[in-house]
């Protein structure tokens, strides 16, 4: 009779009582992390997978911007208040787009968007608006961009994404309110707009979560594969790479 070994009880989380990634994960994952430094560490990661995409957005920021820009000139509907809304977004854009495309991204990047995006949709909002009440109400289509564009296109994190949009809906309702738009597409416009940050807030709410669910579970496997099972310390090969880190480096690593 052949026996069988009874299978290892699996790790839980209790197993990692120092560990902040399974700390995080029995507190229940939210928007946010307990640790400052863990959420910076979290934004860090989730800005370098989305550098290429961050990029794109920029770029086809301060192009639509340029193109406006360009439109506004020649067609003659030019006036001093509107060189001074299209120069600024066109100035943020180019901020932005520079950042993304340099070197500092990592650490530039983020602190500036978390001021110039939402600075760049409330300005833009006001051009919008006074093209619609002139007629061109083709401009309008830009406010769904203006929506999806913080939540999953600029790199923020879901409540400075949130915030955004919020600012942005409220500078495009003053703004048609100021400019007298004509109340029938005053209220679609507002209806259709609070409709899609409602959607685009749910939608990405779930995305970040999700995101935030497997970068704890990513970094908990890390720690995992780190681990003696028998004795819970740290394997060889972890020394090992401390090891060749510090004949190459000089230094000494802390986990040596």
């Amino acid at each position: 009779m052949v026996s069988r070994m009874a299978p290892a009880p699996r790790p839980t989380l209790d197993a990692f009582q120092d560990s902040p990634y399974a700390a995080e994960l029995q507190r229940g994952v939210s928007n946010r992390y307990a640790s400052p430094k863990l959420e910076a560490e979290y934004l860090q990661a989730r800005l370098a997978d989305a550098r290429s995409l961050v990029r794109i957005a920029c770029l086809l920021s301060v192009l639509v911007t340029a193109l406006r820009v360009a439109e506004q000139a020649i067609g003659g509907w030019w006036n001093p208040t509107m060189r001074i809304h299209l120069g600024l977004v066109f100035v943020i854009s180019v901020v932005l787009a520079a950042l993304a495309w340099s070197r500092f991204y990592e650490r530039l990047y983020l602190p500036v968007a978390q001021v110039g995006v939402p600075a760049r949709n409330v300005i833009a909002t006001i051009p919008i608006a006074s093209a619609a009440a002139h007629g061109h109400v083709e401009l309008l289509m830009f406010l769904p961009l203006m929506v999806l564009g913080p939540f999953f296109f600029a790199g923020l994190s879901f409540r400075s994404a949130l915030i955004s949009v919020l600012m942005t809906a409220v500078s495009y309702i003053g703004a048609i309110i100021a400019f007298g738009l004509e109340t029938p597409l005053a209220l679609r416009t507002s209806v259709f707009l609070t409709v899609a940050v409602a959607a685009c807030a749910m939608a990405a709410w779930q995305l970040d979560k999700h995101a935030r669910t497997s970068f704890l579970e990513s970094r908990l496997l890390a720690e995992l594969a780190q681990l003696d099972p028998l004795t819970g310390m740290k394997n060889r090969r972890v020394f090992d790479a401390c090891g060749s880190r510090r004949s190459t480096t000089g230094a000494r690593s802390p986990c040596c």
